[in-house]
């Protein structure tokens, strides 16, 4: 997005929040970025999911639950073991996008798709405690009720994925653990860090990337791809090719 640069959010630094942002953002500053591989491609989810992270605080050594194994939901697990997490949770319902997960090292992924069984699986892998932070990267009703179950007391949600429909939070849930509901919306100055963190882990961010095409296959073989095949997570387009 372009951002205004005057309104009171641009100038509090947090122009992701722009009141009057148009189009697409232009703030990337990585065309020196040595991206072998093309992992440049990725700085910009990352810078999303980076901004998350930073939000909530993460401690090394918290136990965290992610809520979804979409592209974000894959690039804030990486995030937040980068800096330090202990165990990390991914519940997904879809077995190929938890086969992506284990592919990047996740070998704690769940498909809980209720709640109790959600429960009963974050109690095992916590000691019966819950978890320090979840993520919901999947912006559906469910996905929120159980971060929200998840939670240790003390713990914290932080939702970063877009919700089609207003969801139903649960106060009394949140209140009862004295946990707290945090948002976070984009990234806002993320660019230089993500780079340098991407950078020193290519390794672990370059199975991201699933698949490759010409740009003549951006419709057959990217968006409708992506629309249906649950294996994939980022399609890079070779302008070359």
């Amino acid at each position: 997005m372009i951002a205004c640069g005057r309104c009171s959010s641009c100038l509090a630094g947090h122009y992701n929040l722009c009141e009057y942002a148009i189009g697409k953002d232009n703030a990337a500053g990585f065309l020196s970025f040595s991206a072998n591989g093309g992992l440049a491609a990725l700085v910009e989810p990352e810078a999303v999911a980076a901004q998350a992270v930073s939000e909530c605080q993460l401690a090394p050594g918290d136990d965290v639950l992610i809520q979804g194994a979409g592209p974000i939901g894959l690039l804030t697990a990486l995030m937040v073991r980068i800096s330090g997490a202990h165990h990390v949770l991914i519940n997904d319902m879809s077995q190929e996008r938890l086969a992506l997960a284990k592919q990047l090292g996740f070998h704690d992924t769940l498909q809980a798709g209720d709640l109790s069984a959600l429960r009963q699986a974050i109690a095992a892998a916590t000691d019966g405690h819950g978890v320090d932070d979840a993520f919901d990267c999947a912006g559906v009703q469910p996905t929120l009720t159980g971060a929200i179950a998840a939670l240790k007391n003390g713990g914290k949600v932080t939702v970063i994925a877009l919700f089609g429909h207003p969801p139903v939070v649960d106060v009394r849930a949140l209140l009862k653990k004295g946990a707290r509901l945090l948002t976070s919306y984009g990234y806002a100055n993320r660019f230089e860090r993500v780079i340098k963190i991407i950078d020193n882990h290519r390794d672990q961010f370059q199975p991201i990337i699933t698949k490759r095409i010409k740009l003549t296959e951006v419709v057959t073989g990217g968006i409708d791809v992506l629309a249906h095949d649950k294996q994939q997570a980022k399609i890079l387009v070779d302008l070359k090719a």
